[in-house]
């Protein structure tokens, strides 16, 4: 008789998901690509069948907040239900029914309007039965206000409370720029690393021989309080956090937003173009100035003083002018302009005329409700490189393969890579030699094509008594 360990069998995850928009087609991408059973569903038959050809989905042609409709999806048997479509009250009913025709399933919603959401959350999860909200709103607000206290930061991520950070900058200069990742400790302190290099459409997972090329987007792994060090070796030493912010739009967004930050003791202009949404405005902002006019004017923003404003956000509905009013902003001498993309075939064109810094609500819900999905043992995800790679915590399971083995003996696929590990609250940036115990918080980055594969790493192996040779 022999002991012998063997991967315990569970059934594939299937995913309802409502709604074949751009938020909805990245999420079933992501989990198609992990080995999950996703079924499509929309009304619009060429969504459909264009998502279908690309992917390995099944595809429902329908009213995603019909009980017929759900039914034909297989809804009975999901695991979850994500509605996902630009209409709030779609995806409530769809989560509503979805509740009603199969309790067991977990049930997540897109809400954009916070009257839905602020102070319901007994209303939500108990009468209606949704499990989470995703308002990408939110999840944009906060990754602005980021960009604007750490000037050069294109992304930034918290991972194990804060204990590690995730600071993507574009390098374009300086003394890390040619120099081999096998020497990046001569130039930062050991305890920052590379995650990852965006050149171009590619992101590269990288290894000691690779090199850091003018241009790049640069994703470091750093332990706290390396950030000036890190923008000083980036050649961001010379930029101060913005304190004045003229935002172009007042939209959810842009309501959001400047609420935020006038709470946070910003200077703030609002301008708005519609007369109705500027009265409104002006009555539940009350440190903002709220001001109606075009932003797209040249006249009106010089009128308004934008070249004495550290920054300026354009959240218009239209991509075309956010891009329009960055660029006139820069050139009347505002430093930092953050600009709405809500197209993700205009980021190479955003970043080619100079305008780094953009920011797609779309991508903050896929990622919002990625965390929602990777829940148990992990606790948070975020996708990086137009969704080429995952940055994943998780607690390490005893009986995992990931755990009582030194990092270069894994064997982990080509494209991950561990990036820290936290252990009773202390921050580690490893080496080969370190060891994973069980109960640890570990940071991972992986291709989205390992991603299927890297997740086996950290599910717990179970041991059977089997007769055998």
């Amino acid at each position: 008789m022999k002991f012998f360990f063997r991967r315990k069998q569970t059934a594939r995850l299937k995913a309802v998901i409502i709604g074949a928009g751009e938020v909805g087609v990245q999420v079933a991408d992501h989990l198609a690509s992990e080995d999950k059973d996703v079924v499509l569903i929309d009304t619009n038959a060429a969504a459909l069948r264009e998502a279908a050809e690309s992917m390995d989905i099944k595809t429902v042609h329908g009213q995603g907040d019909s009980p017929v409709t759900l039914k034909e999806s297989g809804v009975e048997r999901a695991d979850l239900v994500l509605a996902v479509t630009d209409s709030d009250a779609t995806n409530i009913i769809a989560c509503l029914f979805a509740n009603k025709l199969w309790p067991e399933a977990v049930t997540l919603a897109r809400i954009r309007n916070e009257d839905y959401t602020r102070g319901q959350e007994d209303l939500i999860n108990g009468v209606l039965g949704i499990n989470t909200l995703v308002n990408p709103e939110r999840e944009v607000v906060k990754v602005i206000e980021r960009m604007l206290s750490l000037p050069g930061i294109l992304e930034y991520n918290e991972f194990a409370d804060g204990l590690v950070k995730m600071v993507s900058l574009q390098v374009d200069c300086g003394p890390m720029v040619d120099l081999q990742l096998f020497d990046f400790s001569k130039v930062v302190p050991e305890d920052i690393i590379v995650a990852a290099i965006e050149r171009g459409d590619k992101l590269i997972v990288p290894s000691g021989q690779d090199r850091i090329l003018a241009g790049d987007i640069v994703h470091f792994m750093t332990l706290p309080g390396n950030m000036r060090v890190l923008r000083r070796a980036s050649h961001y030493y010379d930029q101060e956090p913005a304190r004045s912010v003229f935002i172009v739009g007042g939209g959810n967004t842009g309501f959001l937003l400047a609420r935020y930050l006038e709470d946070l003791g910003y200077s703030v202009k609002l301008a708005e173009v519609d007369e109705e949404r500027s009265l409104f405005l002006a009555e539940k902002l009350h440190d903002t100035l709220v001001l109606r006019g075009d932003g797209t004017d040249r006249f009106f923003l010089k009128e308004e003083n934008i070249g004495e404003m550290d920054a300026i956000v354009a959240l218009t509905g239209y991509d075309e002018e956010n891009v329009l009013i960055g660029l006139l902003a820069k050139s009347m001498g505002v430093g930092h302009a953050i600009v709405r993309v809500n197209k993700r075939e205009y980021h190479p064109l955003v970043e080619t005329i100079g305008l780094r810094f953009y920011v797609n609500p779309r991508t903050a819900a896929v990622n919002s409700i990625m965390r929602f999905i990777r829940r148990g043992q992990v606790m948070a995800s975020v996708t990086l490189g137009d969704d080429e790679g995952h940055v994943i915590e998780i607690i390490a399971q005893s009986g995992s393969r990931l755990v009582d083995t030194p990092l270069f003996e894994l064997g982990l696929p080509k494209g991950s890579l561990v990036l820290a590990i936290v252990r009773n609250g202390k921050a580690i940036i490893p080496t080969g030699q370190d060891v994973i115990l069980a109960g640890d918080r570990v940071i991972m980055l992986a291709n989205h094509r390992v991603m299927a594969k890297v997740e086996t790493f950290f599910t717990p192996l179970h041991t059977d008594l089997s007769d055998g040779e």
